[in-house]
């Protein structure tokens, strides 16, 4: 195994509920500098002073098994589903020698229940915000393991699907935020949106489509400017 992203704790993160006197945005149906910068921002994330090298993402395969009630295993279906849709990722059950992919495990409960399960995967998966990620990725940098952790007693009703949607998109190798706009669910700003968003949808097409796993920063920088509609 060729690393492991050491949970959630590369985001910048705001108090859940912030907000900005004036939204930023630009106009992501065309190219611009602004769009690079917020797709490298949010690719390469920087951890312990360092900026990762290398993007990530998943394989074509995703086997999905989700730890909580009925309607935890709903929730995180439909909000998968989004991310397959814009991807062309899909989900479909473990089959001996069915070539590469990816194990995610979602874990959605009580504080109590989930922080001992976190410990067992790793001691240094923290719980203090009530929801993380942890990745395991190849050699190829192809996120080949993922797990979520939502503590339902620390992530407020109304920021549960939120948080599930930002946990989501970094498992999907967008680990960091970013200041450059505020319609999107990896905004610095923390915005509350249960739901991809328009430039969240494109990106992640644009990224599954052109972007290979193990892309480095300035190669990252050429393909969105040579690639993304003028």
């Amino acid at each position: 195994m060729a690393g492991i992203r050491r949970a959630g704790w590369i985001l910048a993160f705001v108090a859940a509920g912030s907000g900005t006197s004036a939204a930023r945005e630009f106009d992501f149906s065309k190219y611009s500098t602004k769009l690079r910068n917020f797709i490298s921002d949010t690719v390469f994330g920087v951890e312990a002073g360092d900026r990762e090298k290398q993007s990530k993402r998943l394989p074509g395969v995703v086997t999905l098994n989700v730890h909580g009630d009925a309607a935890a295993k709903a929730l995180v279906e439909a909000k998968l589903g989004m991310f397959l849709t814009a991807t062309g990722v899909r989900t479909e059950a473990l089959a001996a020698g069915g070539g590469k992919h990816a194990q995610l495990e979602v874990h959605i409960g009580e504080s109590g229940k989930l922080i001992p399960e976190a410990a067992a995967i790793s001691k240094e998966i923290s719980l203090d915000r009530g929801h993380t990620y942890w990745t395991w990725w190849d050699d190829e940098r192809f996120v080949i393991g993922a797990v979520i952790f939502i503590c339902t007693d620390r992530v407020a009703a109304g920021r549960m699907e939120d948080k599930l949607v930002e946990n989501l998109f970094h498992v999907f190798g967008f680990p960091a935020t970013s200041k450059d706009t505020d319609a999107s669910c990896l905004s610095e700003s923390d915005p509350n949106f249960p739901s991809l968003q328009p430039i969240d949808q494109a990106i992640l097409k644009f990224y599954y489509k052109e972007v290979p796993a193990g892309t480095k920063p300035s190669a990252l920088d050429k393909i969105v400017r040579e690639k993304w509609p003028k």
